[in-house]
Formats: structure tokens, C-alpha cells, sequence
């Protein structure tokens, strides 16, 4: 069966880079622009993995974190984000975060991060 995973940031360009690379590897891939369209995507399509961006406007990536733990669904969560902060990381993993990634790394890093985490891999954390 293939895994679903949701690419969830405000930038177009982001989501559709994420969206086609992982298409090419074979996952199903759903995106959403905001927190409220993802959680309404999850409640429907319940993903394998969603990849979270931690700087959205309106909802942004902790919050949206903390709906979705609400929602009691299983599903790997790893947040995307541009900056450097560990007291940030370390708020978004107590509310439940599986992972970071940095948005700069290039494609490959991040494919085979995704591959790790979908194969019950320890958290990542790059």
C-alpha cells in the first residue's frame, strides 16, 4: 500500500517541490496551504506522514501541531522549518512533533529522511 503524506506550508513553490519529489519516489502526496485545510485533509485522507511548516500565518505550525495530537489520529509529524530554534524544537517535540527538518537541505537528505521516518525509524532530528 502506498503512504500518503501531506506537505502543509504557505508557499506554493514549497508545497509543489515537495509534492513532485515525492511523487517520483512513489508516495501519494496531498498539500494544504494552511492549519485548518490540513486538519480538515487529515480528518478525511488520514496521512501517513504530514510535513508541517512551522511558520504559517493565521494557524501556524505549533498550533496546527497541537490540533491534530488533539484529533487522536497516529500519524508521524515532522516540522519543516527555515530557522534555527531550540526552544522552539523543543516545544514542538513536547506537543508531539516527530522530527525537524530544515527546509534548506537538499531534496535527497530530505526523501531519505521521509523514507527513514515512514520505516519507524528513531526520530530525525537535522
Amino acid at each position: 500500500m502506498e503512504k500518503k503524506i501531506l506537505v502543509v506550508d504557505d508557499k506554493t513553490g514549497i508545497r509543489k517541490m515537495f509534492s513532485e519529489f515525492l511523487s517520483r519516489k512513489g508516495y501519494t502526496t496531498l498539500t494544504a496551504s494552511g492549519g485548518q485545510e490540513a486538519i480538515e485533509i487529515i480528518k478525511k485522507e488520514n496521512p501517513d506522514l504530514v510535513l508541517l511548516d512551522m511558520k504559517m500565518p493565521k494557524m501556524d505550525g505549533i498550533e496546527t501541531l497541537k490540533r491534530i495530537r488533539g484529533l487522536g489520529i497516529n500519524t508521524k509529524i515532522v516540522m519543516l522549518t527555515a530557522l534555527d530554534n531550540v526552544a522552539l524544537e523543543r516545544d514542538a517535540r513536547l506537543k508531539g512533533a516527530d522530527g525537524f527538518l530544515r527546509k534548506q537541505l537538499n531534496i535527497p537528505i530530505i526523501i531519505h529522511a521521509v523514507d527513514q521516518i515512514l520505516l519507524e525509524k528513531p526520530p530525525l532530528n537535522k
